[in-house]
């Protein structure tokens, strides 16, 4: 599902809707959790994240919180 075609679109308009949330890295982190798993970030989970964002962009960071498990099954 990772580098599914549609997984990477809804991926890129994830990523979109976050910016019109925020510009700021660290809000657009928090709305993507929220949004996606029903949660905050943990400390570490925030640090892991906003590395990850900056180093390959918000679009992939969407797509790995995507693939996560916390996404993809309902406990």
């Amino acid at each position: 599902m990772l580098n599914n075609g549609f997984v990477v679109r809804m991926s890129e308009h994830f990523a979109e809707r976050l910016r019109q949330i925020s510009t700021d890295p660290n809000q657009q982190l928090d709305a993507a959790a929220r949004l996606a798993l029903g949660r905050g970030l943990t400390a570490k989970e925030q640090s892991m994240y906003s590395a990850y964002a900056r180093q390959y962009g918000l679009e992939n960071l969407c797509r790995v919180l995507f693939n996560t498990n916390e996404f993809l099954f309902v406990d």
